[in-house]
């Protein structure tokens, strides 16, 4: 078993940072409005329903956060806080290394952008439909499986991640 770490990138950190700093500063002045206003319960639940909305989706972003990838010897298992996806090798057409310029132009068409990372469903021309377990926007590996859906993992050493697979997938990076 190998196991493969995921850093932040530089933007995904300053994302996360923005939006913690947009939960706390609201309901920071919204608490400070409700005790000048003479502690209307109606008012506090206006004041923090949208805070507290902003912290659920920030959870669920941080749990749903991939960690690491671990090669076993029966497939890829993405690591996260709670529900890590494996995918079996008897699943894997192909991994491979794309080139940078296949990953241009990509759109998020249903995730996150950013917070704790890229994650959710993505597209573009080239690759099409693709499922993203990344952390930073470089060492993308594409996992295609055998009914065509792509998954894209960004582990920090893409190279060493090829060398450990399988003999039948390394030939493929």
């Amino acid at each position: 078993m190998h196991n493969y770490l995921f850093s932040t990138d530089k933007l995904s950190k300053i994302i996360t940072w923005i939006v913690v700093a947009v939960m706390i500063l609201p309901s920071a002045i919204g608490y400070s409005a409700f005790l000048r206003s003479g502690k209307d319960p109606a008012a506090l639940i206006g004041i923090l329903a949208g805070p507290v909305i902003l912290i659920i989706l920030t959870t669920a972003m941080y749990l749903l956060m991939p960690v690491s990838a671990e090669i076993t010897g029966t497939g890829i298992t993405i690591h996260r806080r709670i529900n890590p996806p494996t995918f079996l090798f008897t699943d894997i057409k192909s991994i491979s290394i794309p080139d940078p310029e296949d990953m241009k132009g990509v759109l998020r068409t249903f995730g996150n952008g950013g917070l704790f990372g890229y994650t959710g469903k993505y597209w573009n021309k080239k690759m099409g439909s693709m499922s993203w377990y990344c952390t930073q926007r470089r060492n993308y590996i594409i996992i295609e499986m055998q009914n065509n859906n792509r998954i894209v993992i960004t582990p920090n050493d893409p190279e060493g991640f090829m060398k450990d697979l399988p003999l039948e997938f390394r030939s493929q990076g």
